[in-house]
């Protein structure tokens, strides 16, 4: 009996768990499309996670960041497409393009929608 309540505390824990992690399949895609913007633009901490509206389509190939002051006004959005390892940035209107499809997964200030 004591076996069966230790296997089962394990395995709620993991469960548990795996519900509370941020993000989902595409949260490595996330952090890495966010660290490249980071990256690219020299902003640091300033535009992170969790000041960030971010959509992904098409199965993680393209990619939405748009990030909020503190006041809520989107400061900046860019649009990436991932190429092999590599993000490339997309032109506005091929960005903008991509809003009329029904996204893959959602996120607000680092909360799923």
């Amino acid at each position: 009996m004591k076996i069966f309540l230790r296997i089962f505390s394990v395995f709620f824990f993991l469960i548990l768990a795996s519900a509370c992690a941020k993000g989902n399949e595409y949260n490595d895609l996330i952090d890495e499309a966010i660290e490249f913007h980071q990256n690219d633009h020299f902003r640091g901490e300033e535009d992170s996670r969790d000041n960030a509206d971010v959509t992904v389509w098409d199965n993680g190939r393209y990619i939405r960041i748009a990030f909020i002051d503190q006041e809520g006004n989107k400061v900046r959005e860019r649009f990436f497409e991932k190429v092999g390892g590599n993000f490339e940035e997309l032109k506005q209107y091929e960005g903008e393009s991509l809003m009329s499809k029904k996204p893959d997964y959602q996120e607000q200030m680092g909360e799923e929608l």
